[in-house]
């Protein structure tokens, strides 16, 4: 939706309150249509930009926000006392899933989605269970839950349906499952795609309109979204992107991210030599990304100095003109009488900083060095895996995940360590146990009590609506049950910055949810209800 004009003023002036020095940025034309950074706009601009932000906040937006908040504070009167409960412990049992304090920090944040509560679109549900699964590790016992305009609005024990809601029973209810790794709704050509370009996007290559059977069969399975993305064999194969597996011709209708992750796949080849060189080229790309970022700051950086020296330089002159112009006069008037030519001296004026030039690719690979997209590289071998680890050693900000990781127990105090994640294919012991790359089903638990985070995926040959099988044999085999929920639901939600939209039942994630007559990843547990952005998309045939 295209923000008002009060609305992006209050928006400015509230974040110049909050931070002078980044409130700047709120407005898109502060920033250069070619910097992959963006600055704040010049001095002289940022007082008249100011009034114009307040003028067109002021009076408009201050009825509109006071309405919306006696909205929200009378949608609000008689919460339950369980739920604030909930909400004061929730760092404590956040602890017992993600022990890491930064991870907690990101947990407590306010969700961005909470805050879309205004207008009424969608269904309105209440939802009641004898369990209902908050995140792995924490339940509610007789939890109830409030769906509105496809968010977790309200969740806890003594909640009271709303007025035109729609109550559904159930004895068992989590999130929706979330599979990392997935081929679905990418066409052949572009998933083998070889082009080693960054800037490749998997938006760009999806097949909406034939894998409608097997969307249904991933949502029925409560597979509810997954990431996809291309070039399954090239060590730089673009971002890949997260969708809804709700079927739609309409990538809007599905599309929950755009840019993921950025994949890459190294030491897949036979050769040695090629083996090598993949991790390398990696590396080479890499360092090439953040030298690229690096050169960009410098040039802003020395721009804005070049800028106040100017502007030093301007208010100097503006002072000591008329004193300069009598001093010239009085020099050129002694050169006639003299019968001289009078020269004037030249002032040298500061250059400008050269601008670095413009390169997309490593711009993006710039991005993925800085820790804002998470890097997944596909990677087996015990010697590429320990390369790659030595490679990226000194790369503080880099935010690695190992995909297949069939070797991955003989590095995994490195992992551990370094807090690597890895995604397991338990597909691959299913299909071809000689495979090079077959993890076995004892990896995801094996690596889990070793201390490295595990995730698990359907994989290049596996099917995304057997992700909670293959959850379900890991689990037969030696991990954790709350790990292997964890595995398909929060951890994967972490990995791609969505943590505060999916994975868990919180006020303000996105309602992608499940509900179900027993133990989430048992053989035996049948779902009689899905909740996809809000809608009841599956139900009992009557």
């Amino acid at each position: 939706m295209r923000l008002q004009p009060y609305d992006w003023g209050v928006q400015f002036a509230w974040a110049l309150q909050k931070d002078p020095s980044k409130g700047a940025g709120a407005l898109p034309w502060c920033h250069p249509v070619d910097s992959p950074l963006g600055t704040s706009p010049p001095r002289f601009m940022r007082f008249l930009i100011l009034r114009l932000a307040l003028a067109l906040g002021l009076g408009v937006s201050i009825p509109i926000n006071l309405a919306w908040s006696q909205e929200v504070e009378s949608s609000q009167k008689g919460e339950e006392v369980e739920s604030s409960k909930e909400e004061s412990t929730e760092k404590k049992d956040d602890q017992k899933d993600e022990p890491k304090a930064k991870e907690e920090a990101e947990e407590e944040a306010p969700p961005e989605p909470a805050m879309e509560l205004a207008a009424e679109t969608g269904a309105l549900l209440f939802i009641e269970a004898e369990r209902l699964i908050v995140q792995p590790g924490k339940e509610i016992a007789n939890g109830k839950l409030i769906v509105r305009n496809g968010l977790i609005q309200k969740v806890g024990t003594d909640l009271v349906a709303p007025e035109g809601a729609r109550t559904i029973n159930g004895k068992v209810v989590c999130a929706g499952f979330i599979d990392p790794w997935s081929t679905l709704a990418v066409d052949g050509g572009s998933l083998n795609e070889m082009r080693t370009d960054a800037t490749l996007g998997a938006k760009d290559a999806l097949d909406l309109f034939g894998p409608k059977h097997d969307f249904e069969r991933a949502m029925t399975a409560g597979v509810l979204t997954f990431e996809t993305h291309i070039g399954s064999r090239a060590v730089i194969s673009g971002t890949g992107v997260i969708l809804r597996s709700q079927p739609s011709t309409e990538t809007a209708d599905v599309l929950i991210s755009e840019r993921s992750a950025m994949w890459s796949a190294v030491g897949i080849g036979s050769g040695v030599i090629q083996r090598i060189e993949e991790v390398d080229a990696l590396v080479g790309r890499l360092t090439s990304g953040e030298a690229y970022l690096r050169s960009w700051r410098k040039y802003e950086k020395d721009l804005a100095e070049w800028e106040e020296e100017i502007t030093e330089l301007q208010k100097k002159l503006d002072k000591d003109f008329k004193k300069a112009k009598k001093d010239r006069d009085k020099k050129v008037k002694k050169a006639k009488e003299d019968g001289k030519e009078h020269k004037d001296k030249k002032h040298k004026e500061p250059k400008p900083p050269r601008k670095p030039k413009l390169h997309k690719d490593k711009e993006t690979l710039g991005r993925v060095m800085a820790g804002e997209i998470p890097l997944i590289v596909r990677a087996n071998r015990p010697a590429v895996l320990r390369n790659l680890l030595d490679a990226t050693r000194g790369m503080s900000s880099l935010r690695m995940v190992i995909s297949g990781g069939k070797s991955a127990m003989h590095v995994a105090p490195r992992l551990a360590a370094r807090e690597i994640p890895v995604i397991v294919w338990p597909a691959q012991a299913l299909t071809d146990s000689n495979s090079p790359e077959s993890t076995g089903l004892d990896l995801a638990g094996e690596l889990s009590r070793a201390g490295v985070p595990v995730v698990i995926g359907s994989g290049l040959s596996g099917e995304t609506a057997a992700l909670p099988l293959y959850a379900s044999l890991a689990v037969g085999h030696g991990l954790d049950a709350d790990q292997a929920l964890a595995a398909i639901t929060t951890r994967v939600a972490r990995i791609f910055d969505l943590h505060n939209e999916l994975g868990s039942l919180r006020r303000g994630r996105r309602a992608e949810l499940l509900i179900m007559d027993g133990e989430p990843l048992s053989m035996g547990t049948s779902i009689q209800y899905v909740v996809s952005a809000g809608e009841v998309v599956m139900e009992p045939k009557e």
